[in-house]
């Protein structure tokens, strides 16, 4: 059996996973399936709810209980178990621009509200720290170099120096930078975020752009240019009326050529990368490139890689009226795939059909640039901006994506159920870390979606996404007036053994929940968000009963 490492959790029974309830779901390979997404439950259907407890703000299905087990942290990212059944959670140091807040740390939780630090990792990197994998006694983690690009670095469990395995990742230097983690059969599994909305800078990542001129979308292959640039103000001189072209996967005020050919590049952003620990920069290799922003990931027991991916935004030069946000599935054994991203929609279909394009005041003039330099100006539309024949692209299957989420409910943390959760076993768990509108789309600046944990299956992704723990009306806890007593941007999900708790120590089912705590919109800063620290908590989900034998996935609804 594949080992695999941070999702899955000790056996305390049989010193193995259990495969039987997974194997009956007889889980075909990716590109083995001819299934077409179907629309997901809207967010609107969590506007208000009913519930026997009306005095708890958090709704989870019957049979099940919440409690917390740390609180008072700050921006708490992914959690990993290692093989003593002992909980570490990552506390990020800061958001989205390379600027520390608090302490970026590794905290071990050997018990209810028994938290350790393993590590302060100030002076060692730069946040935020992200993705948390353990494997035999080292903790792997994801940050920032002190260049703000992205690396990957590990540090033995019982503390110590960190030793930096990766470097030099430069479309971290934006806003979306190294991700969630997975270890699997020895590789190390990493996400990495495209810089920009869709591959083309503009004055949205004008913090990245003026700390780091040379940032940049970064492709993974060669790929052939339609020529198409977007005129917008340059902010690198004092002049408002300076406008300038920028193309895709370029410096900020750099061009595209039609016919040009941008080289791609082993450390490339928008992709699933893997290595060798022992030779980390030998044995790296992209596994799967295409992908906006993939952040958590999370392998089943056939070998399937699951991947939350953050849609489009309506900001840039480039916006983008996306439909959904998703969970991706991907086959590891059949490495090279392009998932589409930036000319393909999260649910993987063109983006020139005209739903996916913004009014004209949201959108740049778009320029031809030739091979000669003339340039032409084209107009306000949405286009691809990849010449795909010419580049060896073909289009990318819908069966890709297994799971369909609200637009901007931003899937973070992945998770499988193990066999213990009867007839959920296999589902896969999302936590939904919530929108930030109206920044990220003006054109619905009341949204509120995600701010939950959601859970799907794989073989039916028909049936869109359950919600399974949230909030009782849509909102963060805070938002709701009731601050601390439930979700506020939930980041990580996890199954795993029972962190000793006496009342709780015969749990059938556990599940945690890392809540990366408040984030307030600021449109004073820039990027317009606010970090409230020490809002941070660890949840944990648990079941004292088991699943009746009659019992059907239906339990899971609320």
């Amino acid at each position: 059996m594949p080992a695999v490492f941070r999702r899955r959790r000790p056996d305390r029974s049989a010193g193995a996973p259990v495969l039987g309830a997974l194997a009956m779901l007889a889980l075909g390979v990716v590109g083995c399936q001819d299934r077409q997404p179907t629309l997901p439950v809207a967010p609107d259907e969590v506007l208000e709810v009913r519930h026997p407890n009306e005095g708890r703000l958090i709704r989870l299905p019957p049979g099940f209980h919440i409690d917390k087990i740390a609180e008072g942290l700050s921006f708490t990212t992914e959690m990993a178990f290692d093989d003593r059944g002992r909980l570490y959670v990552n506390e990020a140091g800061g958001g989205f621009e390379p600027v520390q807040f608090r302490a970026p740390r590794i905290l071990r939780i050997t018990g209810t509200r028994q938290v350790e630090e393993v590590i302060n990792l100030t002076g060692h990197v730069v946040p935020p720290v992200v993705g948390l994998a353990w494997h035999d006694g080292w903790l792997y983690f994801t940050h920032r170099d002190l260049d703000d690009t992205g690396a990957l670095s590990r540090v033995r469990d019982t503390g110590g120096m960190p030793e930096k395995l990766l470097t030099g990742f430069v479309d971290a230097q934006a806003e979306h930078f190294m991700n969630g983690i997975e270890i699997r059969d020895g590789w190390v599994y990493f996400g990495v975020g495209q810089a920009g909305n869709a591959t083309v800078l503009g004055p949205d990542v004008g913090f990245a752009i003026m700390k780091n001129p040379g940032v940049r979308p970064t492709p993974c292959r060669d790929l052939v240019m339609r020529g198409h640039n977007f005129l917008g103000p340059n902010i690198l001189t004092p002049d408002p009326n300076d406008m300038v072209l920028t193309g895709p996967y370029a410096r900020f005020g750099e061009i595209r050529r039609r016919g040009e050919v941008v080289q791609g590049v082993q450390k490339c952003g928008g992709a699933v990368h893997r290595f060798d620990p022992n030779n980390p920069e030998g044995t790296l290799e992209m596994v799967a490139d295409g992908i906006r922003q993939p952040i958590g990931l999370a392998f089943n027991q056939m070998g399937e890689l699951f991947v939350g991916e953050n849609g489009y935004d309506v900001r840039g030069l480039r916006p983008v009226q996306d439909e959904f946000d998703v969970t991706l599935r991907i086959n590891p054994n059949q490495p090279g795939r392009w998932y589409g991203f930036p000319d393909f929609s999260a649910a993987r279909e063109p983006l020139t059909l005209p739903k996916f394009g913004v009014p004209d005041e949201q959108q740049a003039p778009v320029f031809l640039v030739r091979e000669d330099g003339t340039r032409e100006e084209l107009g306000k539309f949405l286009d691809f901006i990849i010449d795909h024949s010419a580049s060896g692209l073909s289009a990318p299957s819908r069966n890709w994506v297994a799971g369909l989420h609200p637009v901007h409910s931003s899937p973070a943390g992945v998770d499988v159920a193990p066999a213990s959760w009867g007839p959920a076993a296999g589902w896969v768990a999302v936590a939904e870390w919530g929108d930030l509108t109206p920044p990220t789309n003006p054109l619905l600046p009341n949204l509120r979606a995600g701010i939950r944990i959601v859970a799907f299956n794989p073989d039916q992704p028909q049936m869109g996404v359950i919600p399974f723990v949230q909030n009782r009306r849509r909102g963060t806890a805070s938002e709701l007036g009731r601050p601390g007593q439930g979700l506020e941007r939930p980041y990580d999900v996890l199954f795993g053994p029972n962190v000793d708790h006496p009342e709780l120590r015969d749990a059938v089912d556990v599940m945690y929940i890392s809540d990366y705590g408040r984030v307030e919109i600021d449109m004073s800063k820039a990027p317009p968000y606010r970090y409230i620290p020490d809002t941070g908590v660890i949840w944990r989900v648990t079941r004292r009963t088991p699943w009746p034998a009659a019992a059907t996935a239906s339990a899971l609804s609320q």
